[in-house]
């Protein structure tokens, strides 16, 4: 079994709380407030900073090996649908720049500081991989039951339920498993630390934009 799949595995009762929580059901049904969709967006605007910084991060800890010229392809193509959808969600949806983090955005920060102390590449596959997957998954699902015709958030929907996307998310989870599939138990363990830890902070961030502004 890939190191991917029991990761999976062992993080089903959060994924189980994402699938369910009031902000997925929400933006699914085409219900969720404007003013929670702008805070979310503006969140994710500021998180889309520490991911990149963390997928630079492992281009850099990847330099040399064969994998990191597609890498650098997947990181340029994820960055580039992200940023686009960010651009035109900015403007559709008047959002205004934020500089405050939410409690989740800030535990980014701290995970980021910490991967970079580690200078390990199994270890920022294993934080970023939950970024692509629980995306990818969430986004398909809300693609396939989403039934209403005037969703306002329909460019979110399809934008992570694109084939494109799911491809990209897959062929990351490839390089990841190809980097765990070289290393030692206490390592395996630690990425599968890493990735629940990682997947929590997706629950925690879609709960915070929620809660502070969908009252």
């Amino acid at each position: 079994m890939r190191w991917s799949e029991t990761a999976w595995q062992s993080a089903q009762h959060i994924i189980s709380s994402i699938e369910r929580c009031r902000f997925v059901r929400k933006l699914s049904y085409g219900t969720l407030s404007s003013d929670c969709f702008r805070a979310y967006i503006a969140q994710d605007i500021i998180y889309m900073r520490n991911f990149e910084a963390r997928l630079r991060l492992l281009h850099h800890q990847m330099h040399g090996t064969p994998a990191a010229d597609i890498l650098a392809a997947n990181i340029d193509d994820t960055l580039a649908a992200e940023n686009s959808l960010h651009s035109l969600l900015a403007d559709r949806f008047d959002i205004e720049p934020e500089t405050r983090k939410c409690p989740a955005n800030m535990a980014y920060d701290r995970m980021l500081t910490r991967l970079e102390k580690e200078e390990c590449a199994a270890y920022t596959f294993a934080s970023l991989l939950p970024c692509y997957w629980v995306y990818a998954h969430i986004g398909l699902l809300i693609f396939r039951q989403h039934t209403a015709a005037d969703n306002p958030y329909v460019d979110w929907i399809a934008t992570y339920g694109d084939p494109s996307f799911q491809t990209d998310a897959e062929q990351f989870r490839t390089l990841c498993d190809s980097c765990a599939a070289i290393q030692t138990d206490s390592t395996l363990h630690r990425m599968t630390s890493y990735f629940l830890h990682s997947t929590a902070l997706e629950l925690r961030f879609w709960r915070d934009c929620y809660r502070t502004q969908d009252r």
